[in-house]
């Protein structure tokens, strides 16, 4: 009886590190690192080890007309994941495929967490600061795969929503309405849009 529950286990934990294993697969993988990351100002490259340490305190500020460049050699990118400092204006972000190099765009909701899927992948991406400069703290660049876990997706307010939260700043829904957002918003399927009533980047 004693093998029988020991071989159970084992089963057990077998399929687990399998299923394990399989999602951790499936995850895009990380291709931005301090050897392949750049910032492009006063008419020259410098690798930006700031945006690939994962530490949202340490940041650089550009001015307008730089660029951020990420070139990987080991795959095509297909997503970005930018940690602000500041909320950017609208920018571009050039492609290169070679032959076939477009456009895309970021910086439109107005996120600090901003997780960009690429209309097409490319091995080359050079994000051009806009006016008003930006002050960023990391950056991501991924390959093919599920959106990575440390990835928070931001979604735009709503248009029209079931209900409106008004929170004096950042947490206190969560710590007065932590019962109440999952019921109505998750549960009941409303439209749930929580609004600040202070700027958390103007404070003195």
């Amino acid at each position: 009886m004693r093998r029988r529950i020991i071989l159970s286990i084992a089963i057990a934990v077998f399929l687990a590190l399998g299923v394990a294993a399989v999602f951790a697969q499936d995850e895009a993988s990380l291709l931005s690192n301090a050897e392949n990351t750049y910032i492009y100002v006063d008419n020259k490259y410098t690798r930006a080890t700031k945006l690939t340490d994962s530490n949202w305190t340490t940041k650089y500020e550009l001015p307008a007309g730089s660029e951020i460049v990420i070139e990987s050699s080991e795959g095509d990118i297909h997503s970005l994941y930018i940690i602000w400092d500041k909320v950017p204006a609208p920018y571009i972000i050039e492609c290169d495929m070679g032959a076939h190099p477009y456009a895309d765009s970021g910086g439109e909701n107005g996120f600090l967490h901003e997780y960009i899927e690429l209309f097409m992948p490319t091995h080359r991406i050079a994000i051009h600061v806009p006016e008003g400069g930006v002050t960023i703290c990391d950056i991501f660049a991924y390959g093919e795969g599920e959106t990575p876990a440390r990835a928070q997706l931001w979604e735009p307010p709503c248009e029209d929503a079931d209900m409106l939260l008004l929170s004096t700043h950042a947490d206190d829904e969560h710590l007065f309405f932590g019962g109440t957002m999952p019921t109505y918003a998750g549960e009941r399927g409303y439209k749930l849009q929580v609004a600040y009533l202070n700027h958390h980047r103007e404070q003195p």
